[in-house]
């Protein structure tokens, strides 16, 4: 995968993962419930393959996909909950126009599509 995540992040090594606490109130109401109707039963993560037919249910382009997932430190296989959280988010931003990167899987943003599994 190219590397397309904006150099943006002034040295910042935290690793790209969310917790709940680190949600806004409108993503809190609907990441965690997604990613528990997402994820298989017994398991504690995505596969790649479930966050690709994900982002293109919101109609994310292939490009853009595959930004978001530069945009981790590394490359992902499977995503845990706080990492899908990121995506999520990511995807949210993406929607407004702006480019993905380190910095906007940190911003709070607000779900366009808070309907999508309700």
């Amino acid at each position: 995968m190219a590397a397309y995540a904006a150099d943006d992040d002034d040295g910042d090594t935290r690793r790209i993962y969310l917790v709940s606490a680190a949600l806004s109130p409108e993503e809190y109401r609907v990441y965690p419930r997604w990613f528990a109707e997402l994820v298989p039963h017994g398991h504690l993560t995505l596969t790649l393959d479930d966050m690709l037919v994900f982002a293109d249910r919101f109609g994310v382009s292939e490009q853009d996909k595959w930004k978001i997932f530069d945009v981790f430190e590394s490359p992902l296989t499977t995503l845990e909950k706080g990492e899908f959280y990121a995506f999520v988010r990511l995807i949210g931003h993406v929607l407004t126009g702006k480019e993905p990167s380190r910095a906007l899987a940190f911003q709070q943003g607000m779900p366009l599509f808070s309907t999508f599994l309700s």
